[in-house]
C-alpha cells in the first residue's frame, strides 16, 4: 500500500480473524469508522468471540478483515482544508485562505500536498483527484473489503432527515462483515455514541462544501471528477 493509505491495526481478535484493518483516505471518516468498530467490540453480545491482543505487524499468514469508508470528495476536501489550516496549522497554509487551499488541492492535489504539507511521501504522483480515486478504488477490486460511507454512518447529527434507521442498518452491515452478531438494540446503542468525540473531529456535517465552493471550484471539480460523483450517487447530473 502507498504511504497515503492510513492503516490501523486493531488490538483485538474478532471471530477467527487476527486483525481488522481500516484503509482510508484522510478526512473520509477514519476515526468514525474505527470508533464504530471499537464500540462493536465493546458491546458485542458474545464476548467469547473476541480475545484482546497486543499490536503486531501484518504477516502474510494472518487472516484479516478489511474495512474502508468513502465520503463525498467535495466535503472531504473542505474538511481537509480546515483541519490543515486551523488544527494542524501548517506553516505555509496559515497564510492562505480556505478558498486558496481548496483551489490548490483541486488543481494539483498531490503536488499541493507535497509542496505545502508533507514532502516526499508519494502524494505528488496524483496530479488530480481522478488520479487519486482511480488508484484508491483499483486497489479494492480484488480485496474482500466492506466499504461504508460517511453519509450512511454519520446519522442524524450530521445529516438531515429521518436517517437513524439507515445508520443502525449500516452498523449491522459492518458487524456482519466482521462476522459478529449484533442485535438492533445494541447497534442502536452504538449509533447513539458514534458522533464526534475524536481528535480530528471538526463539524461532521454533510454538504458543507456548498458554502465553501466558489463557482471556479465547482467547474474544476465537474471537469475532473464530475462523472465519478454521478457514479457514486452524490449527483444525478452535472447541473449543480
Amino acid at each position: 500500500m502507498k504511504k497515503l493509505l492510513f492503516l490501523l491495526f486493531f488490538s483485538h481478535n474478532v471471530v477467527a480473524y487476527n486483525r481488522i484493518v481500516c484503509i482510508t483516505l484522510p478526512k473520509s471518516g477514519t476515526h468514525m469508522l474505527t470508533k464504530c468498530v471499537s464500540l462493536i467490540h465493546k458491546y458485542c453480545e458474545d464476548k467469547s468471540k473476541i480475545k484482546p491482543l497486543g499490536y503486531t505487524h501484518l504477516r502474510s499468514n494472518m487472516e484479516v478483515k478489511f474495512l474502508s469508508i468513502m465520503r463525498d470528495p467535495r466535503d472531504r476536501l473542505v474538511s481537509f482544508a480546515y483541519e490543515r489550516k486551523f488544527q494542524k496549522r501548517d506553516g505555509d497554509l496559515r497564510k492562505m485562505s480556505v478558498e486558496q487551499i481548496l483551489t490548490g488541492l483541486i488543481k494539483d492535489y498531490g503536488g499541493f500536498i507535497d509542496r505545502n504539507i508533507v514532502r516526499n511521501t508519494g502524494w505528488s504522483q496524483f496530479h488530480s483527484l481522478r488520479d487519486l480515486y482511480d488508484d484508491y478504488t483499483t486497489r479494492f477490486r480484488e480485496m474482500d473489503i466492506y466499504i461504508t460511507t460517511f453519509e450512511k454512518l454519520v446519522g442524524p447529527q450530521g445529516r438531515s432527515g429521518d436517517v437513524k434507521n439507515e445508520q443502525i442498518e449500516e452498523i449491522l452491515r459492518i458487524a456482519q462483515h466482521l462476522e459478529i452478531d449484533l442485535s438492533w438494540q445494541t447497534a442502536g446503542r452504538i449509533s447513539n455514541e458514534l458522533f464526534g468525540g475524536t481528535g480530528t473531529f471538526c463539524a461532521g456535517k454533510i454538504g458543507g462544501w456548498k458554502k465553501e465552493f466558489t463557482q471556479e471550484h465547482r467547474e474544476l471539480i465537474k471537469k475532473d471528477i464530475g462523472q465519478l460523483l454521478i457514479d457514486w450517487g452524490y449527483e444525478d447530473d452535472f447541473d449543480w
